[in-house]
């Protein structure tokens, strides 16, 4: 509703208000979880992240993995760009289609 309130107050004066919504993202944080995990419990490393995913979390992402930085970062730059010009009071999820 907050997106939406900016979007719709300031519109008129060509603001553009869009709200995204990241999942889980492979930051050096998750990364670091990630080299943890396949240590302590003997995971394949490029499965550690997506089973605590799943397996802990609870995050049943469709494509089956964590976002990557550049993927959130696109996203942004295409809603900073003149291609969204028409594409205000949004709320975009970048999860990967996870189930919440």
């Amino acid at each position: 509703m907050f997106t939406k309130g900016i979007a719709k107050a300031y519109g008129g004066q060509g603001v553009r208000a869009n709200c995204v919504c990241p999942g889980a993202v492979e930051t050096d944080a998750l990364r670091a979880i990630r080299a943890q995990v396949a240590e302590s419990r003997g995971y394949p490393y490029d499965e550690a992240l997506e089973r605590v995913m799943v397996e802990e979390w609870g995050l049943n992402a469709a494509l089956a993995r964590p976002g990557q930085p550049h993927e959130v970062g696109e996203l942004i730059a295409f809603l900073l760009s003149p291609r969204a010009g028409y594409l205000t009071g949004a709320l975009i999820n970048v999860d990967g289609g996870t189930d919440f």
